[in-house]
Protein backbone atom coordinates (compact mmCIF):
# COMPACT_ATOMS: atom_id res chain seq x y z
CA UNK A 1 0.00 0.00 0.00
CA UNK A 2 2.63 2.77 0.92
CA UNK A 3 4.38 1.81 -2.57
CA UNK A 4 1.63 1.55 -4.78
CA UNK A 5 2.35 4.53 -6.42
CA UNK A 6 5.96 3.88 -7.59
CA UNK A 7 4.40 -0.17 -8.51
CA UNK A 8 1.67 1.81 -10.63
CA UNK A 9 4.18 4.36 -12.35
CA UNK A 10 4.55 3.35 -16.75
CA UNK A 11 7.83 2.52 -17.43
CA UNK A 12 7.55 5.52 -19.96
CA UNK A 13 7.63 9.23 -19.81
CA UNK A 14 4.88 10.96 -21.87
CA UNK A 15 6.27 12.96 -24.67
CA UNK A 16 4.63 15.81 -26.33
CA UNK A 17 4.32 17.52 -29.82
CA UNK A 18 2.97 20.33 -31.74
CA UNK A 19 2.00 19.50 -35.55
CA UNK A 20 1.86 22.80 -37.33
CA UNK A 21 -0.55 23.25 -39.98
CA UNK A 22 -0.32 24.48 -43.63
CA UNK A 23 -2.63 27.40 -42.56
CA UNK A 24 -0.18 28.28 -39.30
CA UNK A 25 -2.72 26.63 -37.29
CA UNK A 26 -1.32 24.23 -34.55
CA UNK A 27 -2.27 20.55 -33.44
CA UNK A 28 -0.69 19.41 -29.66
CA UNK A 29 -0.36 15.27 -29.12
CA UNK A 30 0.51 14.20 -25.80
CA UNK A 31 1.35 10.83 -26.32
CA UNK A 32 2.02 8.04 -23.27
CA UNK A 33 3.00 4.57 -23.47
CA UNK A 34 1.07 3.51 -19.66
CA UNK A 35 2.25 0.00 -19.72
CA UNK A 36 -0.21 -2.36 -19.79
CA UNK A 37 -1.04 -4.63 -16.62
CA UNK A 38 -0.73 -7.86 -17.69
CA UNK A 39 1.36 -10.35 -16.34
CA UNK A 40 3.36 -10.08 -19.69
CA UNK A 41 3.44 -6.64 -19.94
CA UNK A 42 5.09 -5.97 -16.56
CA UNK A 43 7.48 -8.96 -16.78
CA UNK A 44 8.84 -8.34 -19.61
CA UNK A 45 9.86 -5.06 -17.94
CA UNK A 46 10.78 -6.07 -14.86
CA UNK A 47 13.01 -8.88 -16.35
CA UNK A 48 15.17 -6.65 -18.55
CA UNK A 49 16.50 -4.99 -15.37
CA UNK A 50 19.59 -5.80 -15.08
CA UNK A 51 19.23 -6.48 -11.71
CA UNK A 52 17.18 -9.00 -11.79
CA UNK A 53 17.48 -10.87 -14.89
CA UNK A 54 17.84 -14.55 -14.49
CA UNK A 55 15.92 -13.45 -10.84
CA UNK A 56 12.79 -16.03 -11.50
CA UNK A 57 11.81 -15.66 -7.48
CA UNK A 58 12.20 -12.11 -7.45
CA UNK A 59 10.60 -11.54 -10.82
CA UNK A 60 7.88 -13.75 -9.78
CA UNK A 61 7.34 -11.16 -6.09
CA UNK A 62 7.51 -7.96 -8.15
CA UNK A 63 5.17 -9.25 -10.89
CA UNK A 64 2.76 -9.89 -8.16
CA UNK A 65 3.43 -6.88 -6.85
CA UNK A 66 2.93 -4.83 -9.76
CA UNK A 67 -0.35 -6.20 -10.37
CA UNK A 68 -1.98 -6.34 -7.19
CA UNK A 69 -5.70 -4.57 -7.42
CA UNK A 70 -4.78 -1.13 -5.44
CA UNK A 71 -1.87 -0.58 -7.85
CA UNK A 72 -3.84 -1.37 -10.88
CA UNK A 73 -6.35 1.47 -9.69
CA UNK A 74 -3.43 3.68 -8.78
CA UNK A 75 -2.34 2.90 -12.10
CA UNK A 76 -5.83 3.82 -13.31
CA UNK A 77 -6.42 7.11 -11.17
CA UNK A 78 -2.44 7.99 -12.76
CA UNK A 79 -3.53 7.70 -16.04
CA UNK A 80 -7.52 9.50 -16.04
CA UNK A 81 -5.03 12.18 -14.12
CA UNK A 82 -2.81 12.65 -17.50
CA UNK A 83 -5.87 12.62 -19.97
CA UNK A 84 -7.87 15.17 -17.35
CA UNK A 85 -4.41 17.88 -17.02
CA UNK A 86 -3.89 17.45 -21.09
CA UNK A 87 -7.18 17.79 -22.72
CA UNK A 88 -9.55 19.35 -19.82
CA UNK A 89 -6.69 21.26 -17.83
CA UNK A 90 -6.56 21.48 -13.79
CA UNK A 91 -6.58 23.74 -10.79
CA UNK A 92 -7.07 26.33 -13.18
CA UNK A 93 -4.42 25.25 -15.52
CA UNK A 94 -5.60 25.19 -19.21
CA UNK A 95 -5.31 22.09 -21.04
CA UNK A 96 -1.87 21.78 -22.62
CA UNK A 97 -3.29 19.40 -25.99
CA UNK A 98 -5.55 18.50 -28.19
CA UNK A 99 -5.09 15.06 -28.09
CA UNK A 100 -4.23 12.41 -26.29
CA UNK A 101 -2.55 9.03 -27.67
CA UNK A 102 -2.06 5.91 -25.44
CA UNK A 103 -0.62 2.75 -25.82
CA UNK A 104 -0.65 -0.83 -23.78
CA UNK A 105 -3.96 -0.09 -22.96
CA UNK A 106 -6.27 -3.22 -21.68
CA UNK A 107 -10.17 -3.45 -22.22
CA UNK A 108 -10.58 -2.86 -18.48
CA UNK A 109 -9.04 0.88 -18.72
CA UNK A 110 -10.91 1.72 -22.13
CA UNK A 111 -13.60 0.96 -20.19
CA UNK A 112 -12.41 3.53 -17.32
CA UNK A 113 -11.58 6.18 -19.82
CA UNK A 114 -14.88 5.86 -21.70
CA UNK A 115 -16.91 6.45 -18.36
CA UNK A 116 -15.01 9.38 -17.15
CA UNK A 117 -14.67 11.12 -20.24
CA UNK A 118 -17.30 9.94 -22.88
CA UNK A 119 -19.69 12.88 -22.02
CA UNK A 120 -16.82 15.76 -22.66
CA UNK A 121 -14.36 14.04 -24.90
CA UNK A 122 -13.91 11.88 -28.08
CA UNK A 123 -12.21 8.51 -28.18
CA UNK A 124 -11.37 6.06 -30.48
CA UNK A 125 -9.46 2.89 -29.18
CA UNK A 126 -8.23 0.34 -31.60
CA UNK A 127 -10.20 -2.70 -31.92
CA UNK A 128 -9.66 -5.96 -29.85
CA UNK A 129 -7.57 -8.48 -30.76
CA UNK A 130 -9.02 -11.97 -31.82
CA UNK A 131 -6.42 -13.35 -29.31
CA UNK A 132 -7.75 -15.39 -26.36
CA UNK A 133 -8.04 -13.70 -22.86
CA UNK A 134 -5.40 -15.39 -20.24
CA UNK A 135 -3.12 -13.67 -18.17
CA UNK A 136 -0.08 -14.04 -20.39
CA UNK A 137 -1.75 -12.65 -23.08
CA UNK A 138 -0.89 -8.66 -24.07
CA UNK A 139 -3.75 -6.69 -25.57
CA UNK A 140 -1.35 -3.69 -25.88
CA UNK A 141 -4.63 -1.58 -27.62
CA UNK A 142 -3.95 1.76 -27.87
CA UNK A 143 -6.53 4.69 -27.97
CA UNK A 144 -6.91 8.36 -29.23
CA UNK A 145 -8.62 10.82 -26.65
CA UNK A 146 -9.02 14.29 -28.22
CA UNK A 147 -11.62 17.31 -27.55
CA UNK A 148 -12.12 17.83 -31.20
CA UNK A 149 -14.49 15.91 -33.20
CA UNK A 150 -13.04 12.54 -34.18
CA UNK A 151 -13.57 10.39 -37.44
CA UNK A 152 -13.09 6.67 -36.65
CA UNK A 153 -10.63 5.33 -39.12
CA UNK A 154 -9.79 1.20 -39.55
CA UNK A 155 -7.38 0.54 -37.33
CA UNK A 156 -3.67 0.61 -38.94
CA UNK A 157 -2.33 -3.13 -38.47
CA UNK A 158 1.15 -4.44 -38.36
CA UNK A 159 2.25 -7.78 -38.96
CA UNK A 160 5.79 -9.00 -36.51
CA UNK A 161 7.38 -12.44 -36.49
CA UNK A 162 8.39 -13.33 -33.25
CA UNK A 163 10.85 -15.71 -32.27
CA UNK A 164 7.72 -18.21 -31.17
CA UNK A 165 4.80 -16.51 -32.54
CA UNK A 166 3.15 -13.92 -35.26
CA UNK A 167 2.01 -10.89 -33.68
CA UNK A 168 -0.76 -8.81 -34.96
CA UNK A 169 -0.68 -4.79 -33.48
CA UNK A 170 -3.95 -2.59 -34.24
CA UNK A 171 -3.52 1.31 -34.17
CA UNK A 172 -6.40 3.26 -33.16
CA UNK A 173 -6.57 5.86 -35.82
CA UNK A 174 -8.95 8.86 -36.67
CA UNK A 175 -9.57 11.60 -38.91
CA UNK A 176 -10.21 15.11 -36.95
CA UNK A 177 -12.05 16.96 -39.21
CA UNK A 178 -11.60 20.46 -37.92
CA UNK A 179 -7.44 20.14 -38.46
CA UNK A 180 -7.84 17.92 -41.80
CA UNK A 181 -5.31 15.74 -39.73
CA UNK A 182 -4.79 11.77 -39.76
CA UNK A 183 -3.79 10.72 -36.19
CA UNK A 184 -2.86 7.30 -35.03
CA UNK A 185 -1.75 6.13 -31.91
CA UNK A 186 1.04 4.12 -32.70
CA UNK A 187 3.05 1.35 -30.58
CA UNK A 188 6.16 -0.03 -31.67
Amino acid sequence: EKNKEIFARSDHEPIHATLTMDDSSSFKVSSWNVQERVENGVLTYISSMPFIAGKGGLSRKLTNWFLRDEVRQEHLRQVMQFVRRELIGSAGARPRADAVVLQELSPDVIGALSSEFGDELYLHASELPPEPDTPQHCWAMTIVVSRHELTPQPDVMTTTQQATKLITRRFATVIVPSFNLLLSSVHV
